[in-house]
């Protein structure tokens, strides 16, 4: 009966809103860094930083959480944004050049 009571009030809860965003690049995959960012310690300690590593800076991917990614620089763990990585091999956004016709005059 018990059982009966939590299932239905289980069933009564609201269904909780799903968000749709872009999946967390997969561990374990080189990265570079699109600019430079401290190296913390923690997760949930930004200000212990190990290193500040430059922009182009190759790290591997250990896992993701939220919004920080736990990479490994060297023999240094530690966490980064996850915006500021960038997959190896990944094209980054450039303005692609756009020729400009010439016109050859002829002679009549």
């Amino acid at each position: 009966m018990l059982n009966l009571i939590l299932l239905a009030t289980a069933l009564a809860q609201p269904v909780p809103e799903l968000r749709l965003s872009a999946a967390p690049p997969a561990p374990g995959g080189s990265h570079t860094l699109a600019r430079e960012v401290p190296l913390a310690r923690w997760s949930d300690r930004p200000e212990v930083v190990v290193a500040t590593l430059p922009a182009g800076t190759e790290l591997s991917l250990v896992l993701t959480q939220g919004e920080l990614a736990r990479v490994r620089h060297g023999i240094d763990y530690g966490w980064v944004p996850l915006d500021a990585l960038q997959a190896i091999g990944a094209e980054t956004p450039t303005e692609t050049p756009t020729e400009t016709p010439t016109v050859t005059p002829t002679e009549p």
